[in-house]
């Protein structure tokens, strides 16, 4: 009888545990971003090298790895709303270059600087505002060197902006 009973109340106890929703279970944080006006962007790329279809693809992956890196980040629940106001890659174009005029020279003077207006609410105190994000630093990024993805100092300053604000 007793074994019974004991049986009766594991199953009774996992039971609840399946039905319970855990915190890794939770609603992920709500991301939504928006280019606003990429076409218009100070970026020579979206301005005039991208056809709307690669401006179209550039702005998918970004939102995308945006969308991604804050769930990762955020706390359940949450909401981000972020719109990208500018959007300037690191590096220019030198049109001098010849044949190599498709290539970005970095310097330190040209880093890369995105334009945002956010709004963070849930998971605790709300926070909104507008920014300017820029990485002086950027070409000491090692990890960045290597990598063939063409937003990588982008990426890598959005990144730690995401993670400031998660912070917060």
């Amino acid at each position: 009888m007793l074994c019974r009973t004991f049986a009766a109340a594991i199953v009774i106890a996992a039971a609840c545990a399946i039905a319970a929703p855990s915190p890794a279970m939770a609603a992920p944080a709500a991301v939504k971003v928006t280019f606003v006006h990429p076409e218009r962007f100070n970026d020579d790329d979206f301005r005039y090298r991208f056809t709307p279809r690669e401006r179209a693809a550039a702005v998918s992956e970004l939102t995308g790895y945006i969308v991604r890196a804050a769930q990762s980040l955020l706390k359940p629940g949450a909401s981000l709303r972020i719109e990208i106001l500018d959007f300037q890659r690191a590096g220019i174009y030198n049109p001098l270059l010849g044949n190599a005029a498709n290539v970005r020279i970095l310097k330190d003077i040209t880093p890369p600087r995105i334009t945002l207006r956010y709004q963070l609410t849930g998971g605790g105190k709300p926070q909104s505002g507008r920014e300017t994000l820029t990485d002086m630093n950027y070409l000491m990024n090692p990890s960045a060197r290597f990598s063939g993805d063409p937003f990588v100092y982008e990426k890598a300053l959005l990144a730690d902006w995401l993670r400031k604000i998660a912070a917060r």
